[in-house]
């Protein structure tokens, strides 16, 4: 019985997403209309129709799934979106990962031009309709989820706070693009941890508890937090003693989810 249900409401959601404006139901060929280095380890894949149609707005924080043919596998792969959900093409930022096979893909072999299966925007890590301050906590490829929410707060006139930890200045994926926001919305601010300094030095214990409570004064707000598991959990953990409600609290899966099919 509960199984019809979850089956049954599935069903109701991939039909809505089909009906939608720009929307479709399973894999939809895709363009790479664009392919941008950001850092050494980061490329941006900009994605458009291969039938030129429209593309479906997407909600602040939801991801596309990716389908790469290989063999004896065929790989999946899911990536969040950091465009802004209205733009005219879907753009994934991309960490090359060592062994990883898609990410080496796309950063060592797939060229603009090049066309491939993508599916339709998914996705409950996110920042729709929201009314109250938000705070954007990330790190590493975290980033990716947290620009498209701090792009819609600006649009929107909401006030947020974005804070961010990346190895160095080197590994901050995107950045011109975040500042930028930062610089033109007058309630979007930002600080920015590195766990090494321009002198080389481990400045890593500078992302503490301490921090985090003289950066939020506002302990009402809404919190996204996406990065590697330990960095969610730890920064978790630090707003729960800081007094803020875990209701409050909204944490995105980091990394892509790794699919393989064998194929026939």
């Amino acid at each position: 019985f509960l199984a019809d249900i979850f089956i049954a409401k599935e069903e109701e959601m991939k039909k809505t997403k089909e009906e939608t404006d720009g929307g479709w139901r399973g894999w939809r060929k895709m363009v790479l209309k664009k392919k941008v280095m950001e850092t050494a380890v980061h490329t941006s894949f900009y994605f458009g129709p291969e039938d030129n149609g429209t593309l479906m707005a997407f909600l602040p924080g939801q991801y596309i799934s990716i389908r790469i043919p290989g063999y004896p596998y065929t790989l999946v792969r899911n990536y969040s979106l950091s465009s802004s959900p209205t733009s005219s093409m879907y753009r994934i930022t991309v960490k090359r990962e060592q062994g990883g096979e898609v990410s080496s893909y796309l950063h060592n072999e797939a060229t603009e031009g090049d066309s491939f299966e993508i599916g339709v925007p998914c996705g409950d890590f996110v920042a729709e309709k929201e009314e109250c301050p938000l705070v954007l906590i990330g790190a590493g490829i975290g980033i990716t989820p947290l620009l498209s929410m701090l792009a819609q707060a600006a649009k929107r006139g909401l006030e947020a706070l974005l804070i961010y930890r990346a190895h160095s200045q080197d590994t901050f994926p995107l950045k011109q693009e975040v500042e930028d926001i930062v610089r033109d919305a007058e309630d979007i601010s930002m600080h920015v941890f590195y766990s090494v300094n321009d002198a080389g030095e481990d400045v890593s214990n500078e992302y503490s508890e301490e921090t985090l409570h003289s950066l939020i004064p506002e302990k009402k707000s809404l919190f996204y937090l996406c990065g590697p598991e330990s960095f969610t959990t730890d920064t978790a953990g630090y707003l729960k003693s800081l007094g803020v409600k875990l209701e409050t609290i909204r944490v995105g899966n980091f990394g892509p989810l790794v699919i393989e099919t064998v194929e026939e």
